[in-house]
């Protein structure tokens, strides 16, 4: 229950983020994670991505109360997760904190636009 709690709370400070207000969110949250659309201008980028998954994973989470919020972030094409290199992505990527995974969302989003476009 602590991870969808979690969640939710990643959710609505990501949603109110006023950087991210061009991004797509979902209208509901599933089972501790959602994939946010990236920016519509973006869709068509080479490598497939359109969306950014955010989750607050069990199997991570499972001391939460003793060290902290584990995040995970990971890109999505229309069907299944997309791995690169070339972005940092060959796995999920973690951080600590809903600012951090706010600034990796900025950070994938400007290597997009800047190399994949």
């Amino acid at each position: 229950m602590l991870c969808m709690e979690q969640a939710e709370t990643l959710y609505y400070a990501m949603k109110s983020d006023s950087r991210l207000s061009n991004y797509f969110f979902p209208s509901y949250i599933t089972f501790c994670c959602f994939r946010i659309g990236l920016p519509k201008h973006l869709q068509n980028n080479s490598l497939g991505i359109i969306a950014i998954s955010c989750s607050v994973p069990p199997d991570c989470n499972r001391y939460l109360d003793e060290y902290g919020v584990i995040y995970e972030t990971a890109l999505f094409d229309n069907h299944r997760i997309v791995y690169n290199d070339n972005i940092g992505y060959d796995d999920v990527n973690r951080f600590s904190t809903i600012d951090e995974v706010i600034e990796e969302v900025l950070r994938v989003t400007e290597e997009i636009e800047k190399n994949f476009l």
